[in-house]
C-alpha cells in the first residue's frame, strides 16, 4: 500500500532523478559491472499496461546488450528457492566485505 507521502509529485520528481542517476553509473564514462537475475515472473507480471511493458521491456534489452551488464532470467519451469525478502548484493573493487541490503 502506497502512503500519501509517496503520491505527491515532489516524490515522484525525486524517485525518478534517483533513477536517472542510476542508470548513469551503468551509462556513463566509467560504468559499473552489473549482474542481474529476475524470475521469469518479474517480466511477465503487466505494470502500466502493454505500452509500458514494450518500453521496458526495450530498455532491459538495451541495457542488457552492453559488455558489462549481464541479465539472467530464471525460466518459471525451474524449480526455485524464493528468500523471505528481496536482496541487493553490492560488491567493490575496493577491497569492501559484499553487503547485502533488505528491501
Amino acid at each position: 500500500m502506497w502512503s500519501r507521502g509517496q503520491r505527491t509529485s515532489e516524490f515522484v520528481d525525486e524517485s525518478v532523478a534517483l533513477r536517472m542517476a542510476r542508470k548513469g553509473v551503468l551509462t556513463g564514462d566509467d560504468p559499473v559491472e552489473l549482474r542481474v537475475i529476475l524470475d521469469e515472473a518479474a517480466l511477465r507480471r503487466v505494470v502500466g499496461g502493454p505500452d509500458i511493458m514494450r518500453e521496458q521491456y526495450a530498455e532491459t534489452e538495451r541495457l542488457a546488450a552492453l559488455d558489462h551488464v549481464t541479465v539472467q532470467i530464471v525460466p518459471l519451469r525451474r524449480d526455485t528457492f524464493r528468500e523471505a525478502a528481496n536482496f541487493v548484493l553490492l560488491d567493490s573493487d575496493h577491497n569492501l566485505e559484499p553487503v547485502v541490503m533488505e528491501e
